[in-house]
């Protein structure tokens, strides 16, 4: 009987560490920003961001003017997630065609390595902008669990690389990444998943204009976007595009795999307790217990009737 009372034991601790967590805020990034402000000019960008429940696959392109003299510029790509921790490939960078090294920092590294200018930088990258979007009614909301999440220092990645700018040279600065979006699994029956980007750095730089972002995913997914943007289908897949002409805002996105049906969201509202995972757990933990209980009855069952047999 101790035996079986252990065993139900490490049952229960099994299920409950893989109940799902309600809501996570996955991770977010930034465009590649300069050590400091630089005489650059940024003509024109665009961003395109590939959405699925488990990934962000982005890519920025900078078309970039260096209008004065010969200059070496370092810049900083951060990649922040919670309970996240990056490689060297998922980040990669490239100067005209040409691929360029970059190092992968912690966030003491590289405090110690701006030294004056790292505050200006925490500043830019932990803008207090962001947005969680209710994709169904297409409105921001306040997630039910987000004041008792934070993001751990320890978790912030960041790459940094520099490029060579020759004098009045233009060229082609693009990065391609990839990263994680949280998720909210408490505003609707489907999950909610959320990204974050952050599109203004307009300070550094003497000129930063037109950015295009482009947003791609699957055909059957719902998605909203702040700020808003024009949606167009391609094939089995649709893009939304933005375009800010002098970005002063940086980019939320929300959106589900699919739309879940208006029967589902009415048994949500008024019954949630059908859709909490400690339902399921408590039931699938009831059917274990009596399965348990079955098998010990079926042997004890057998051994009295051997004795009986013996006697």
């Amino acid at each position: 009987m101790k035996k079986i009372k252990i065993l139900l034991f490490v049952v229960l601790l099994l299920l409950l560490g893989n109940m799902p967590a309600p809501f996570s805020f996955g991770s977010f990034s930034t465009l590649p920003v300069p050590v400091s402000k630089v005489p650059l000019k940024i003509k024109s960008e665009e961003i395109t961001l590939k959405l699925s429940s488990q990934e962000v696959k982005g890519s920025a392109v900078y078309n970039i003017l260096n209008p004065r003299e010969e200059i070496e510029v370092g810049f900083v790509f951060p990649l922040l997630g919670e309970g996240i921790y990056y490689s060297e490939k998922d980040f990669r960078v490239y100067f005209n065609n040409k691929s360029i090294d970059s190092e992968l920092m912690t966030l003491s590294q590289l405090n110690k390595l701006l030294g004056d200018n790292f505050t200006k930088l925490k500043d830019t990258i932990f803008s207090e902008d962001r947005a969680f979007i209710d994709p169904l009614k297409n409105i921001p909301y306040k997630p039910k669990y987000l004041d008792s999440f934070s993001l751990p220092e320890e978790n912030y990645s960041f790459f940094f690389f520099k490029t060579h700018f020759k004098e009045s040279e233009k060229g082609f600065l693009r990065i391609d990444f990839r990263d994680f979006p949280g998720f909210d699994r408490e505003l609707y029956p489907e999950e909610v998943c959320h990204y974050y980007y952050i599109v203004n750095v307009k300070d550094y730089y003497d000129e930063f204009k037109n950015v295009t972002i482009n947003i791609i995913y699957p055909e059957s997914y719902v998605v909203s976007t702040i700020p808003e943007g024009d949606e167009k289908k391609m094939d089995s897949l649709k893009k939304i595009t933005i375009f800010m002409k002098n970005p002063d805002k940086n980019l939320s996105i929300s959106y589900m795999e699919n739309r879940p049906s208006s029967v589902s969201v009415y048994l949500y509202r008024k019954f949630p307790a059908l859709y909490s995972p400690y339902l399921w757990f408590f039931m699938f933990g009831l059917l274990i217990f009596a399965g348990i209980i079955a098998i010990v009855s079926f042997v004890v069952i057998k051994i009295i009737k051997r004795r009986k047999i013996k006697k």
